[in-house]
């Protein structure tokens, strides 16, 4: 029998040197949430984590070292399996600077009930797949003016292997400006065929004020070859009252035109009000 109802529970424990987690959630095939967006219906989720640090604290740099794990399930109200992954935290090294070095090591199993089209023309077939992902991890501390994240992977992936890479940078002058930069490449190799997607995005942040900011970022990936543009202003009027300006804009490239030539698809405006009364 079919339901919209949804109940979960979760526990948080965000203590040092340790710390650990907790949630279940069942949702129901025909919930519908009145804002925002559910990922999946019709099942049940599980998590637990936990990580242990170890405070090194006869070092002159060294803040602590860390290790941990993570553990999620979901499955469909029938009971039967749709996806887990074991995350295991190897090693966390954390300097007193608030730079971060980590590497992990991940077990995933999922089962496919239908099989879905990754990219134009290739399509995975319904089949249970079993991976182990290593992923290495670096972060810089963002008290710096300049800041950012590496990210590099390789493991199995979908019955072949993929090697991924993310940098993320970070320019900050002053308190009222910042800039974004986000590259990110998955090089997939399976046993149908091979292909790279390629997603890089361009961020701008302007708060002159404690009550004005402009937030604008620029997406674009090689495989829809599209690029989206959303640009938001937040003019806070009174705490707990605001006033939202949105554009959102689409564009996609040609396809009898040049490598830079792209067309409008879409142009979107919208202002919101929000306002809080107290009585």
């Amino acid at each position: 029998k079919s339901s919209d109802e949804v109940v979960g529970t979760h526990f948080s424990l965000p203590n040092y040197p340790f710390k650990a987690g907790g949630h279940w959630v069942r949702t129901g095939e025909d919930f519908e949430p009145a804002l925002g967006f559910v990922r999946r219906r019709g099942g049940q989720s599980l998590g637990l984590g936990f990580t242990y640090f170890f405070e090194q604290t006869e070092s002159d740099w060294l803040e602590d070292l860390s290790m941990g794990a993570e553990y999620d399930r979901y499955e469909w109200l029938d009971g039967d399996l749709d996806s887990e992954e074991l995350e295991w935290n190897v090693i966390g090294v954390r300097t007193l600077e608030g730079d971060y070095l980590g590497f992990e090591v991940e077990f995933e199993r999922e089962i496919l009930r239908e099989s879905f089209e990754i990219i134009d023309s290739l399509v995975v077939p319904v089949d249970e797949y079993r991976g182990i992902d290593f992923d290495l991890e670096f972060r810089s501390s963002s008290d710096r003016s300049v800041f950012g994240e590496i990210e590099l992977s390789y493991g199995d992936y979908y019955g072949g292997s993929s090697t991924r890479g993310e940098l993320e940078l970070s320019w900050r002058p002053s308190r009222f400006l910042q800039l974004d930069c986000e590259i990110e490449s998955t090089l997939a190799r399976l046993p149908q065929e091979d292909f790279e997607v390629l997603t890089g995005s361009l961020g701008l942040r302007v708060t002159p004020t404690t009550q004005l900011s402009f937030n604008g970022i620029a997406q674009y990936d090689n495989q829809s070859e599209t690029i989206g543009v959303n640009c938001r202003i937040r003019y806070i009027i009174q705490s707990g009252s605001d006033l939202f300006l949105v554009l959102n804009k689409g564009f996609e490239r040609e396809e009898d035109g040049d490598y830079g030539s792209f067309r409008t698809t879409k142009t979107e405006a919208v202002a919101k009000l929000g306002w809080t009364f107290q009585f």
